[in-house]
This record gives structure tokens, sequence and C-alpha cells, in this order.
């Protein structure tokens, strides 16, 4: 009996930090959300992706080691370990990370703004697009509000030149 019920407290403590280990999981989906701009949509199927990968876990977790039962001690086990997380530690990680996201992303933009700059005035470039990878021909000038890469080099066609009789 005694070996049970220890049994059961460790089965509980491993579900506890699997639910803390959700907890990271949904603070990186939260962080992602919180830099990339809004789309309901978007984050609408994150947060179902989100469960259906939690539940996956959880099953396997749960199949690994209870041979599949359904223990209530478990789920309890995790979502104490998921609000543990959540209510201490994961404030403190979430706004930490999330600064070193946000200037992570202002050095990227400076590095952006400062190497446009450095683009002669009126010289017609190609620029890819960092979100849809669309290719436009624009001047330099327009250049500092897109994500831009290096020109390539074009090979010259025959097809384009007018014989001459």
């Amino acid at each position: 009996m005694g070996s049970m019920v220890a049994s059961q407290l460790t089965i509980f403590l491993f579900s506890a930090i699997l639910g803390a280990v959700l907890g990271v999981i949904y603070d990186a989906v939260r962080i992602f959300n919180a830099v990339v701009k809004e789309n309901l949509v978007r984050i609408f199927v994150q947060d179902v992706l989100y469960f259906i990968i939690s539940a996956v876990i959880t099953f396997v977790y749960m199949l690994v080691v209870n041979g599949g039962e359904i223990r209530v001690y478990i789920v309890v086990g995790e979502a104490v370990g998921w609000l543990i997380y959540r209510a201490t530690v994961g404030k403190f990680i979430y706004k930490i990370v999330l600064k070193v996201v946000e200037f992570a992303i202002k050095i990227a933009r400076a590095f952006r703004n400062y190497a446009v700059s450095k683009l002669p005035k009126g010289k017609i470039i190609k620029v890819k697009s960092g979100v849809t990878n669309k290719v436009k021909v624009i001047k330099a000038a327009a250049a500092s509000k897109i994500f831009w890469t290096k020109p390539r080099k074009k090979k010259k066609s025959n097809k384009n030149k007018v014989k001459l009789k």
C-alpha cells in the first residue's frame, strides 16, 4: 500500500514538471504572438496546435507511466505545475525573453536601415520581402521600408534583341 502511494506521488510530481514544461512551450507561443504582427486566424490556429500537442504529450506520458489509464491526479498534477510555473517563474521569463527579442529586433532594424542608407541613390534594385518572399524592382531611395536582399545579376538573353535587316 505504501509503495503504491509513493509511486502515485512520484507520478504526480513528474506530471507537475510536465505541466511546467507545457507552460514554457506556451510562453514561447505567447512571445511569438507578441513579436509578430497580430492576426487572429494565426493566433487561433497556434492555440489549437498548442492544445493538440499538449494533449498528445499528456497521452504519451499517461501511456508510458500508467499504461494509458487516465488518472485524475495526473491531469491535476499537470494543471498545478502549469499554474505554479505561470504564477512564479513564468512571469519573469516571459518579460525577460520578450525584452531580449525586442532588443534583437531593434538591432536588426538599425543594421537594415544602415545598410539601406549606403545604397546609391536612384539606382534600381531588386528587393525581397522578408514576410512574403515576393521580389519587387524599386528605386534605392524607396528601399528603406522593405527588407532587401542583394540584387542578383541578370543574364542577358537574346530573346529581346530586334534583328535589323
